[in-house]
């Protein structure tokens, strides 16, 4: 199904999506994505208007290095790209990292 999350439990009993799971699948483990590796991600799930924020331009270095901030279709699709993004960053096991989608 086209907003689903590709994972088991996820409530969706439409069908599922791993397209998503394969491309993390090749991102280097032990550290953070790119910011780039996430707007891409997130241009393969459909987003709309993607864009990455350089934060220490917008001097707001203290939140972080970079931002991402794309547009979703229905509120449904931009819960399942936050959910997306937060599961691709915990799936590189970086030290010390948190991610999370609400």
């Amino acid at each position: 199904h086209l907003w689903s999350t590709g994972e088991e439990g996820d409530g969706d009993a439409h069908g599922s999506e791993r397209g998503w799971l394969d491309v993390v699948a090749s991102w280097p483990r032990g550290q953070l994505p790119t910011a780039e590796m996430l707007a891409d991600l997130l241009r393969g799930e459909q987003a709309r208007d993607v864009i990455v924020v350089d934060l220490e331009e917008c001097g707001r270095r203290d939140v972080g290095t970079h931002g991402v901030v794309a547009t979703g279709v229905t509120p449904q699709h931009c819960r399942r790209l936050g959910e997306i993004a937060a599961k691709a960053t915990m799936a590189c096991k970086a030290p010390h990292t948190e991610a999370f989608c609400y």
